[in-house]
């Protein structure tokens, strides 16, 4: 997939904005990722916008577990050094 050009994340900031008046907040999500121009324009408009490209969609699904599910875990054991203190000092 083509990353979001800027044109087309004015025309979505823009139809946000047309949709409700006065708008200062917004979410983008879209599976390819943003241009460098798109994220420079987003962030230099008056609406705060969070851009949620599929890279930043998949972790924020396993780490929610939404849609994901753990198939191994692993235990990382250390030494208890405590238990093998002198106890006399």
């Amino acid at each position: 997939m083509s990353p979001i050009p800027r044109s087309r994340a004015r025309r979505s900031s823009n139809s946000l904005d047309r949709r409700a008046r006065g708008v200062t907040k917004g979410v983008l999500v879209t599976t390819p990722e943003f241009t460098r121009e798109a994220r420079d324009y987003l962030r230099g408009i008056n609406q705060r916008n969070v851009l949620i490209d599929g890279t930043a969609l998949t972790r924020l699904m396993i780490q929610h577990e939404v849609g994901a599910r753990a198939q191994r875990s692993y235990v990382l054991r250390s030494v208890d050094e405590d238990y093998f203190a002198d106890p006399a000092g």
